[in-house]
């Protein structure tokens, strides 16, 4: 089998390697790697010549027309952002897969000696296309994937629960080792669904990515009653493992939660947002209470964590959102020793402050998508697709409703590392975070390398 290449924009497919065309010469360039990007890379110009060729030269002309077109309509989607997108796809011999870079435009320059073989129908062309730095798989993989509460891996969904507590519910799936396959990241495609029994008007949707992990998984759910010092545990039916941490303060309050060393050294060099779900605090009008994440030694002593800054709890009497208060940062110490987690809060009047969970977040591989529309009804889904730029949820017919707002970059999957990856979910609806409403959830993507 000879390599095949051809440009296609899903509807309209020009092989550039068989019919009436016949591949002289083509070399993939590597695109160069974006500086301060961590996997984003140029875009590539190139030339391929080949041969035009035809029972007449009505045919060549035609071929020559719709090559033109092709490049044109990539170049229009490169600037308006919106129209077919047209990829180059190529196929070297002895690979299995076809691969696919988007172009971005192009142009179509007749050879030196094109008009002394018109009359044979025949025209040596140069395309200079400019296409994306890198090739992607043009078949989508499901990843094979297992969570808390389906456990065997496979395909086809996976459970994910709206907290975990380490006994009953888990709010991640787990994608093991050389799993993902490819030579770069690559952007992953996710679908949720909701098997929660009912419609629910969803509001927020975060989701992270904790890769090149090891078993300790720094990234877990903390518990508000696994608290070291600073207040005192309650029993809470609804929450998370049914209990709180439950503060009474007028000033400042310090709890702290302890993380090991194993953790710690897990979490080096790396930055972590916060998701906290609090199940009460007292509301006393013209008073506002600030929380601030600090990081600081086990007992207590120093803050480590320069982004710590104050941020105001939401003066509402629905309290069981999650808030996102902030991030935490580790140095890159890979020999360190425990750390400790402290949320500082602050408040002038007398209140009493109950926490649930906190749930660190990767913050180098995470998402978020706001959901506006006016109920996701049960077995029906959202999908996060970011090849294609899209976010969308389906309504009860099946058809795809622009209801979803991304916000930062795609949830990224990386191959050869070696170790597991885990992606975390948590979800909110009008304010609330019902610890019993799970999603089903299935994630694909497109393998990438640089050239072969």
């Amino acid at each position: 089998m000879p390599h095949n290449l051809q440009i296609t924009d899903g509807t309209t497919t020009i092989s550039l390697t068989t019919t009436n065309v016949m591949l002289s010469h083509y070399v993939p360039q590597e695109g160069r790697k974006i500086p301060g990007t961590e996997a984003e890379y140029g875009d590539v110009t190139e030339p391929i010549e080949a041969l035009v060729y035809g029972a007449s030269t009505t045919t060549v002309q035609q071929v020559y027309g719709q090559i033109q077109a092709l490049l044109f309509a990539a170049a229009c989607r490169s600037e308006k952002g919106s129209g077919r997108r047209v990829y180059l796809q190529y196929q070297p011999i002895n690979d299995p897969y076809l691969w696919r870079s988007e172009l971005r435009g192009g142009s179509v320059n007749l050879g030196a000696n094109a008009m002394t073989a018109w009359g044979q129908a025949k025209v040596p062309i140069t395309l200079v296309v400019t296409r994306a730095g890198f090739w992607e798989r043009a078949i989508e993989v499901e990843v094979a994937m297992n969570s808390f509460n389906s456990p065997g891996v496979g395909t086809g969904g996976k459970i994910v629960d709206n907290h975990s507590d380490g006994s009953t519910a888990g709010n991640y799936v787990t994608i093991a080792a050389g799993t993902i396959t490819g030579v770069l990241p690559a952007p992953a495609r996710i679908e949720m669904t909701n098997i929660s029994g009912g419609s629910r008007i969803y509001e927020n949707i975060y989701i992270a990515n904790e890769v090149l992990s090891t078993t300790t998984y720094f990234a877990g759910m903390v518990q508000g009653e696994a608290a070291v010092s600073g207040g005192t545990v309650e029993s809470r039916p609804g929450t998370s493992g049914g209990n709180v941490l439950a503060m009474n303060l007028s000033g400042i309050a310090l709890p702290r939660w302890n993380f090991s060393a194993n953790q710690v050294r897990e979490a080096a060099g790396r930055t972590f947002r916060l998701l906290v779900r609090y199940w009460f605090y007292t509301f006393v009008s013209g008073n506002i209470i600030y929380v601030a994440p600090r990081l600081t030694e086990q007992s207590g002593a120093a803050n480590l964590n320069p982004y710590g800054v104050e941020h105001a709890l939401p003066t509402s009497t629905i309290q069981t959102e999650l808030l996102d208060i902030g991030t935490i940062s580790f140095r890159d110490h890979t020999t360190a020793a425990g750390m400790a987690l402290v949320l500082a809060h602050r408040t002038t009047a007398p209140v009493q402050v109950e926490i649930d969970y906190i749930q660190p977040m990767p913050a180098n591989n995470f998402r978020h998508l706001v959901y506006y529309g006016t109920g996701v009804a049960n077995n029906q889904r959202i999908v996060d697709d970011p090849v294609e730029g899209l976010a969308y949820a389906f309504d009860g017919s099946g058809q795809q409703i622009p209801v979803v707002s991304p916000k930062a970059q795609p949830i990224m999957l990386y191959p050869n590392s070696g170790q597991a990856q885990r992606i975390y979910f948590l979800h909110d609806q009008g304010a609330q975070a019902p610890i019993s409403h799970s999603l089903s959830v299935r994630i694909w993507y497109r393998p990438r390398r640089l050239t072969i």
